[in-house]
């Protein structure tokens, strides 16, 4: 319990019904004479003895990340913590819980992740519209149907090098006149440069002043340069989660024949730890988050290699993942588990949809046979038309109170895009709800008074 006064604290504090609870009610005649008399109130020394928690319950593992009774009384009732210990009016003071990573001991709480009573914003990323510009994308997307952008850092959606604070309020302003949100900047391309294994490919996907002479550690080092930009970016536009990719020195080696050698592995989780540790490190001082989309090609492409990589960079704080179920699926990788393990660790969510059990011909690897081709295993659809359980999703992300934007992410090669990204607007506005804030059971109690 978490009070000893008020044997259903623990009760309202589960199912939000704070305003019956006397020491989690702030206005309540108790708070207010024991505020009066000493600032650290009973009620906020206990949720303090709560921030190890990171389940609503206490029941999940104590990893020391941010206790969800407290965010809960800070986000919904505004409960003003004392100075001291977990104040967050000054910086966080850090405590050692591993080898070399600190962690807050007071984190500020993560407003994102909040559970909303009306529902979380549906928003489109970008990426695949790069064709079309910002001021056309914000009439599609309000006509789609969607509450905002998930702006990808090319074409001219979202420009890094011209990203002063006259340029950033320009975006705003214009999102707003629109009537759009932005929660997310996206930088998967420049994102992917960092640890790859650069070869020609590669001029594709970046900018010229990133791929140069295409001397591929002078790629790598722009690159992860560039990075850093793109969070200061993002912090003059008023996000603090910046998508993308990280690129994998090792990708090759994930059919292992000829064998790997021992070590191999291993030297590339530490390419990727020396790489972007400095990046992350960069981004905490800023108070901006880098959302790894686990995605083949990536140091993370599922639960397994997911958790090498936060094992890599001693679960660094300011790197957490954009989850996208349509990767996990056709590689028989439990998307809902993936949810459940790194629940704290959910920056971003895209809802993109994927098929399988398709063609014969092509398996998992894709046979070298292009997306959208009936022969090919698995292929990405249009938002409810492929085999993800967007349902499970759903409750998951509500068990987990993710409380931040659903972006679709649209692809579908045989339907029109207008078409797909306004029917994947409707499919995930009208499946997304609120969690619940009573236990149905105590209902009978209630009444029978």
């Amino acid at each position: 319990m978490l009070c000893d006064i008020n044997g259903r604290c623990e009760d309202h504090l589960r199912t939000g019904h704070y305003r019956e609870c006397t020491w989690l009610n702030p206005d309540s005649a108790i708070q207010r004479e024991t505020a009066a008399k000493k600032p650290a109130t009973q009620t906020v020394r206990r949720l303090r003895d709560c921030i190890k928690n990171t389940g609503p319950t206490g029941t999940e593992p104590n990893e020391a990340r941010i206790c969800r009774r407290w965010q809960r009384s800070i986000g919904e009732f505004g409960l003003k913590p004392p100075s001291g210990d977990i104040s967050i009016a000054k910086p966080p003071r850090l405590k050692r819980i591993g080898p070399r990573r600190f962690f807050p001991t007071n984190p500020e709480p993560r407003i994102l992740n909040l559970p909303i009573p009306m529902g979380r914003p549906v928003t489109l990323f970008t990426g695949q519209w790069a064709d079309l510009s910002f001021e056309t994308m914000l009439q599609k997307a309000k006509a789609f149907g969607y509450d905002g952008l998930e702006l990808a850092c090319w074409g001219d959606h979202f420009e890094v090098d011209k990203a002063d604070q006259a340029y950033c309020d320009a975006k705003r302003a214009a999102l707003q006149a629109a009537g759009l949100q932005c929660h997310a900047i996206s930088t998967h391309l420049v994102g992917q440069a960092v640890c790859d294994n650069i070869d020609p490919r590669h001029a594709q996907i970046l900018p010229a002043h990133i791929y140069g002479d295409g001397e591929p550690e002078g790629v790598r080092q722009r690159a992860a340069a560039e990075i850093i930009k793109t969070a200061h970016a993002a912090k003059r536009f008023g996000v603090s989660v910046v998508n993308g990719f990280t690129g994998s020195s090792i990708w090759h080696l994930v059919y292992s024949f000829p064998p790997n050698l021992p070590g191999q592995i291993d030297a590339g989780y530490a390419d990727f730890a020396k790489r972007w540790i400095p990046i992350f490190d960069e981004f905490q001082k800023l108070g901006v988050r880098f959302a790894l989309e686990v995605h083949p090609t990536e140091i993370a492409f599922d639960i397994a290699s997911a958790e090498r990589a936060l094992q890599a960079v001693d679960y660094h704080p300011a790197f957490g993942f954009n989850y996208d179920p349509s990767h996990f699926g056709y590689q028989g990788v439990d998307y809902v588990k993936f949810l459940y393990k790194f629940s704290d660790r959910i920056y971003h969510v895209h809802m993109k949809d994927a098929a399988w059990n398709l063609g014969v011909d092509a398996g998992v690897f894709g046979g070298h046979v292009d997306f959208h081709k009936p022969s090919r295993y698995w292929d990405f659809k249009s938002v409810g038309r492929g085999n993800i359980n967007f349902e499970k999703i759903i409750r998951a992300l509500n068990d987990i109170e993710y409380g931040g934007p659903l972006s679709v992410e649209w692809e579908d090669g045989a339907m029109d895009r207008e078409f797909g990204a306004a029917e994947s607007a409707a499919f995930v506005k009208k499946l997304d709800f609120p969690p619940s804030k009573i236990i149905f059971d105590a209902q009978f109690a209630e009444n029978s008074k």
